[in-house]
């Protein structure tokens, strides 16, 4: 198994400018990581402590202990070595059932078919057409769905996300629906992706983040997260499935926050009404994703980038285009942004960045771009003056 590797690289040798240019770059990196560490340190939620994704959990049905979630096989063969329907796609979901009902837990996990419309539909983030039946917590027979999807993204940046549908309630988020996501590029470009137990890896985290779990920390879940490592152990642990039975039970970890009176009578969803504890009901998607590039070091970044600038924003946010195929699709948005200074490479002027975002979706590790803030940028050249950022680590707020 190749799972413990590092994720392919390819790096230049450097020159006298390039090392100097990095070197430079590691200290900006450095003291802005310190900064956001002690910022962080300030206001640490119970819900990252305890690895549940933001306040999201799915309900249970009116009067039940227990929903179950048909995880749908929407998975085509496309030839390649590291899909294989038992290993990466039955497995996990397996796995999962396992650790959530030790012995009788808050999600029963099931494999289903794919629903007949999906293929047909060309509604990006699935919406309604693609999730079928509504999820609906006040109705006893009620099931949850989860859509597993791969389709050629391209080069995108990821090799699996997931997705999934909020309703939010008080401030309560309730999943109603969620997307697996695999790109069939990184499977076929990248050696160490096209693996049945890495694919399967990365198929049972996803699966895990629509169930309303985060990454953990140690190398001993499937739900580890590194942009160094694709991590050496493809199931959930026992911890994983506690958690999933906590927060299901529990309804979710984090209330809102108590009205603030600062004589206008605005409390604070009036105030910051796309904070995650304020999300409006329906059509609100957010996503999180296994990155296909990861490095140990600034340096070793700075190596493999194609170019290295700061720059500022013009335009944060243009819709661009849904990529994949038919009832699988993803929005593809792109940030405008004017280069201030070069570090690496030829860019130069305006360029623009794209990155899977729009139609209600937010990947939460690779957000919007904010008119007039200022990055430091390590980028792949997707075309003339296009790019992407290598991973989340490749773009810090300056």
């Amino acid at each position: 198994m190749t799972g413990s590797s590092r994720h392919e690289k390819s790096c230049a040798a450097p020159g006298a400018t390039t090392r100097h240019a990095s070197s430079r770059l590691t200290r900006i990196a450095a003291s802005l990581a310190v900064a956001a560490l002690a910022a962080s340190a300030l206001d640490v939620s119970t819900a990252m402590a305890r690895n549940q994704w933001a306040n999201y959990h799915w309900e249970f049905p009116a009067d039940q202990t227990q929903i179950t979630i048909n995880v749908n096989n929407c998975q085509d063969d496309p030839d390649l070595y590291g899909y294989d329907t038992n290993v990466h796609f039955v497995y996990p979901n397996a796995d999962w059932d396992d650790v959530i009902n030790n012995p009788d837990g808050a999600i029963a996990v099931l494999d289903g078919d794919c629903p007949a419309n999906v293929a047909t539909q060309s509604d990006p983030i699935g919406t309604f057409n693609s999730r079928v039946v509504a999820y609906d917590a006040s109705n006893s027979e009620s099931q949850g769905t989860v859509n597993a999807f791969n389709a050629n993204y391209g080069r995108t940046g990821w090799v699996g996300v997931a997705i999934v549908e909020l309703i939010s309630s008080s401030g309560d988020n309730h999943i109603v629906y969620g997307e697996v996501h695999l790109n069939d590029y990184y499977a076929g470009a990248y050696n160490a992706y096209n693996d049945p137990l890495v694919m399967r890896k990365i198929q049972c985290q996803e699966v895990g983040h629509t169930f309303g779990l985060d990454h953990v920390k140690k190398d001993n879940s499937c739900m580890y997260s590194s942009m160094a490592f694709i991590g050496s152990d493809y199931e959930p642990n026992g911890h994983d499935g506690g958690m999933v039975d906590k927060i299901t039970h529990g309804h979710g970890t984090i209330e809102p926050p108590p009205p603030v009176d600062d004589g206008g009578g605005d409390d604070f969803c009036d105030k910051k009404p796309t904070h995650r504890r304020c999300l409006g009901a329906g059509g609100v998607f957010r996503g999180k994703a296994t990155w296909a590039e990861g490095y140990e070091s600034d340096d070793e970044m700075f190596e493999a980038a194609d170019a290295v600038v700061s720059a500022r924003v013009l335009n944060g946010s243009l819709f661009d285009r849904v990529v994949g195929a038919p009832g699988r699709g993803l929005p593809v948005s792109q940030a405008v942004l004017q280069i201030q200074e070069v570090f690496k490479g030829n860019a130069k002027g305006v360029i623009r960045i794209e990155h899977t975002r729009g139609l209600g979706l937010e990947i939460e590790d690779d957000p919007g771009y904010v008119n007039g803030d200022n990055y430091l940028l390590f980028l792949r050249q997707l075309g003339a003056k296009t790019y992407r950022v290598v991973n989340p680590q490749g773009r810090i707020a300056q």
